[in-house]
């Protein structure tokens, strides 16, 4: 059991918890910045604490104002019910609960997720009190966002730097920021997104590219086309500039790799390095 000190509650929330002692607590996954908490009575799930951890930059009450927001706009997020702090400082977020992640989604959720996502990236962004676009090159966006020490693996860096203009702009839309398996949740045939930490005015491109190369690491080449292939019949792309952020994408999985050791990191490995040699324009060299 935590303790939790609400800064704000729903009041059927708030009724819940006052309701008796049987509530159970059970954690759903321990992840990199937070972990998942399942709050249940009787076996029965109903609401859903994300309990970020200390030496992380919290975000709970900023994500219970966009999740408010984001269901005023009509996008699939789950429905906030408080965020407060713990005895120890550390923030958290409740909200309902919202199902399951699917681990072997079919060919037609898979294609349901990919027009999701295709929603997400155009939805008007004026009242979800987003940051407005600043501009700048999108390499070094995504560079200072997802690409942690950096400096420390000068030959990925170099890569990078080599894809710098070999895309065309394009207008920056609402992104998710980690669209994958983990992050979609199904329940009674209702698709719900969660973890919107990244959510910002982005590239889509980069959205879509992370999305399908992750699908390709961990269900394989056909997960990955028919995502894909969902996707680009509502919003098409050139192939050479697809081509340019998959591998960023790949590129940063394997940055990661590097830093955590992902399960089967090393085979996956080689085969993200096959797939950037289809997709580079340039010949390069990988440690």
């Amino acid at each position: 059991m935590i303790n939790v000190q609400w800064s704000e509650q729903e009041p059927s929330f708030a009724e819940w918890l006052n309701q008796g002692m049987d509530i159970t607590f059970r954690e759903i996954t321990t992840g990199f910045e937070a972990d998942i908490l399942l709050l249940q009575k009787k076996d029965e799930p109903k609401y859903v604490l994300k309990v970020w951890k200390q030496l992380f930059n919290s975000q709970a009450h900023q994500q219970y104002k966009f999740l408010f927001n984001a269901q005023i706009a009509g996008l699939p997020v789950p429905t906030p019910v408080g965020w407060g702090r713990t005895d120890t400082g550390t923030e958290v977020l409740a909200t309902d609960f919202s199902g399951y992640p699917v681990d072997k989604p079919s060919k037609r959720q898979i294609e349901q997720f990919a027009r999701v996502l295709y929603q997400i990236h155009h939805t008007p962004t004026h009242h979800l009190g987003l940051d407005s676009d600043t501009g700048g090159e999108i390499i070094d966006i995504i560079i200072n966002q997802y690409f942690p020490d950096i400096e420390q693996h000068q030959d990925i860096m170099i890569i990078l730097e080599s894809l710098r203009g070999t895309y065309p702009d394009r207008e920056r839309r609402l992104i998710h920021g980690d669209f994958n398996l983990g992050n979609i949740l199904l329940k009674d045939h209702e698709i719900t997104i969660i973890d919107w930490t990244n959510v910002q005015v982005g590239d889509i491109r980069y959205d879509v590219a992370w999305s399908a190369v992750l699908l390709l690491i961990s269900l394989g080449e056909n997960e990955y086309n028919w995502f894909k292939s969902a996707y680009l019949s509502q919003q098409p792309f050139e192939d050479i500039e697809l081509n340019v952020f998959e591998s960023i994408a790949a590129l940063r999985w394997l940055l990661l790799n590097r830093i955590v050791s992902f399960p089967n990191g090393e085979e996956k490995s080689k085969e993200l390095q096959c797939f950037l040699e289809k997709r580079l324009p340039i010949n390069f060299k990988l440690r």
